[in-house]
């Protein structure tokens, strides 16, 4: 966090030193209430006994924050964008359970050629909690990470409102080390899409069609320490055990979306397919999604909502009592209704939902359904 806070005296101080730049500054405040933080299932089988919900499932109130920095200038070469947020939440009953994160990003773009367009983007995130996700027991991950990811564009423009959007780039993700253990991944992707737009005096509607391709070397390190000879010794290295795995995604994506001239609400509609391949055959599966989300603007208030459903099946992975491939089924929704309070001032609640349906019916804690679920309100200040 103390990083974050430098980083965001940085953003700021820029920002005073050349007033050509356009800013956005928001903050808020927020609270609510968050149900199984940790993603346990309801009933797993202990060494001697059975535990159920109310000794598995963590959950408790929550008091947070943010603030968000977004600076734009346009320049005869090009556009600039630098963006910084900070969030916090804080679980009083629950200390092992609070969260806090900080994202850096910056952007550049120039436009090269006749409708062509080059741009750089990289992000850096972070967030840290306390915790370990043994959800799918494949690779057990920390949920405090680091992720670096720089991706470059070109944009070509077709004529005719279509455009053509080709990105490659690096990222580079680091879990928090646990138990003397260590897990990183370095990848690479690339990705093109297609969009076309319409426009008429009813409004406007956009089809786009992405293809993304990403290839990622894990690294898992494990360290063995030997015991000290003699009390008081330091103790030595005795050993590193290396092993690293190879995981390819490749996804392809289908959305519709429709925007009337009145600007009353928009409604995107979307079909998401991944295919992961995995060095060892076994961990590989297929995901099917599809997705609505939509925003609907009424004369005083605001309502968004995201519903989607996740098949995701691995054929080569056997669980349960009767060995069947291993299923997932997740239905996730969000919805948020945001009022206006002043000028610069709303207030807003806010529910998620996830629930994961799993073909694993043995009474373990990995690879097992789970359900989590939050409500917040909380108010938003824009300066």
């Amino acid at each position: 966090m103390k990083t974050a806070t430098i980083a965001l005296i940085l953003v700021l101080t820029s920002f005073q030193v050349n007033a050509q730049w356009k800013n956005k500054f928001r903050a808020g405040l927020n609270g609510g209430y968050e149900w199984n933080i940790f993603l346990n299932p309801s009933t797993i089988s202990g060494e001697n006994e059975m535990l159920f919900r109310d000794d598995l499932w963590i959950s408790a109130p929550y008091q947070g924050g943010f603030f968000s920095a977004d600076l734009n200038r346009k320049t005869a070469q090009g556009r600039w964008k630098i963006g910084a947020y900070l969030s916090g939440a804080n679980y009083n009953s629950r200390i092992n359970a609070n969260r806090h994160s900080f994202r850096l990003n910056a952007s550049y773009r120039i436009k090269y050629a006749e409708r062509k367009y080059f741009e750089i983007a990289p992000g850096l995130y972070r967030i840290n909690r306390v915790g370990t996700n043994d959800q799918d027991a494949i690779l057990s991950t920390p949920f405090s990470y680091l992720k670096l990811t720089i991706p470059v564009s070109f944009d070509f423009y077709l004529r005719n409102k279509v455009w053509l959007k080709t990105t490659g780039g690096y990222l580079y993700k680091s879990y928090d080390r646990t138990n003397d253990r260590e897990l990183f991944y370095h990848a690479g992707f690339a990705s093109a899409s297609l969009s076309k737009k319409w426009k008429n005096k009813r409004g406007e509607a956009k089809l786009t069609y992405s293809n993304r391709v990403e290839l990622r070397l894990y690294k898992n390190l494990e360290f063995f320490l030997a015991e000290p000879a003699e009390a008081g010794d330091p103790t030595e290295q005795e050993e590193v055990e290396e092993s690293s795995r190879i995981w390819t995604y490749i996804s392809n994506d289908l959305e519709y979306s429709l925007k009337p001239v009145n600007d009353r609400f928009k409604l995107t509609m979307g079909l998401y397919t991944t295919v992961r391949l995995d060095s060892e055959e076994e961990n590989s599966y297929k995901e099917f999604t599809p997705g609505l989300s939509g925003e609907w603007k009424m004369k005083n208030w605001t309502l968004s909502t995201d519903l989607s459903y996740v098949y995701r099946n691995y054929s080569e992975r056997e669980v349960g009592e009767e060995e069947l491939p291993l299923q997932y089924k997740y239905i996730r929704a969000n919805i948020k209704a945001e009022i206006p309070l002043r000028k610069n001032i709303n207030f807003y609640v806010r529910t998620s939902v996830v629930n994961r349906a799993s073909s694993n019916d043995l009474l373990t804690r990995g690879f097992r359904e789970y359900f989590n679920s939050r409500v917040e309100t909380g108010v938003t200040i824009r300066f």
